[in-house]
């Protein structure tokens, strides 16, 4: 448990100015969620990413929505999920970050 480890640390909503979004091979503005995604989430049109910053970047990173299901190539319209092309493109930054920072 994150708490557990880090009690003093929160995650907080990695905003979309972040190089995480805007650094990477991609620049990510919107993505494509899964109708299901959609329908729960319907006020976002942002990738959703919540963040902890450790030494002042962000060394945690979650997602509240399924990544990994859309880097398996499949739709899959009754899971929280990104879409395969913005799944693969927000992996590739956020793998990108990790590398930089």
């Amino acid at each position: 448990h994150m708490a557990t480890m880090y009690p003093d640390l929160k995650f907080e909503r990695i905003p979309s100015d972040s190089p995480i979004f805007q650094k990477g091979p991609y620049k990510i503005d919107t993505v494509e969620y899964s109708p299901e995604t959609k329908s729960r989430y319907p006020e976002i049109r942002r990738a959703y990413l919540e963040g902890m910053k450790i030494d002042g970047e962000y060394r945690i990173i979650y997602s509240p929505i399924d990544i990994f299901a859309g880097w398996q190539g499949d739709k899959h319209p009754l899971s929280c999920m990104y879409m395969p092309d913005d799944s693969l493109k927000l992996g590739a930054n956020i793998v990108s970050y990790f590398m930089t920072h």
